[in-house]
Formats: C-alpha cells, sequence, structure tokens
C-alpha cells in the first residue's frame, strides 16, 4: 500500500513528474473520457489539468495489489460518485482506472 499512498500524496501534492515515475513504463490511465497508454503519455495528459479535484474515502487493499477508493467528483454543478481501482504489479503501478457509478 505504501507506494499508492505515495503516488496519491505526490499527486495531490502537485508532484506529478515524482507521482508519474512510480509508474510502470506501459501504465494504463482509465477515465471516463478516454484510456491514456504508458507513463510519458500520463505525465503530459496530467501536466496542467486543471479542474476540481474529486474527493476520496481512505483506500482499501480489495486484493493483493488491487486498491480501492470510493470517491465523488464534481462535473458540471453536478454530483457523481466515482471509483478509482489501482493495480500494482512488480513494484510499480501498472493500472489505474476511475469509473462513474
Amino acid at each position: 500500500m505504501d507506494i499508492v499512498s505515495t503516488y496519491l500524496e505526490l499527486r495531490e501534492g502537485g508532484k506529478l513528474e515524482e507521482a508519474v515515475a512510480m509508474l510502470a513504463e506501459d501504465a494504463v490511465f482509465e477515465t471516463p473520457k478516454g484510456t491514456i497508454m504508458g507513463r510519458d503519455a500520463i505525465l503530459k495528459a496530467l501536466t496542467g489539468q486543471r479542474q476540481e479535484s474529486p474527493t476520496f474515502e481512505p483506500l482499501i487493499e480489495e486484493s493483493p495489489g488491487v486498491f480501492v477508493q470510493m470517491g465523488k467528483a464534481k462535473m458540471m454543478m453536478m454530483t457523481f460518485k466515482i471509483k478509482r481501482t489501482i493495480t500494482v504489479v512488480d513494484g510499480k503501478i501498472a493500472r489505474i482506472q476511475i469509473k462513474k457509478l
């Protein structure tokens, strides 16, 4: 859980390059808006991103290497429930999925 907690702290603290360095080279980032593949592409997509950050409940280890957080995101004056799933493989974050529920 340490790698995921550290990634989230760095990301929320605006240290994107350090956070993205914790991803696998071929990491996948999935959101309702689309899928981004590869660490460099993920960094490019996240850089300069300006939107209200979702709020999340505490991180739960769903199964070995799979961490889940439930949360809420605001979009266009509406609030949606979301689920963030982070998968760790060989000590690197391999997949981040954010789904609207």
